[in-house]
């Protein structure tokens, strides 16, 4: 992967906090880009999916949810 945009910079410095709390405090904006690109790669990049869900929520506790409303079937 190349270098993070200055978008995907401030996502990812936010992260783990955003996916623990459904982006409580994310602005309406910011929770349309993160449900979009949570979406992309729960649908589009499942290695990646795996690996932000190692690093930020091993249980599965918070992802299982983003699957079930993001994932197309």
């Amino acid at each position: 992967m190349g270098k993070c945009t200055p978008e995907g910079r401030e996502l990812r410095s936010h992260l783990k906090e955003g996916i623990e709390e459904n982006c409580a405090k994310c602005t309406p904006a910011q929770r349309s880009g993160t449900r979009r690109v949570l979406a992309h790669l729960i649908n589009h990049e499942p290695d990646y999916w795996n690996q932000l869900k190692a690093k930020y929520d091993s249980t599965g506790k918070h992802s299982a949810q983003y699957e079930r409303e993001l994932r197309q079937h």
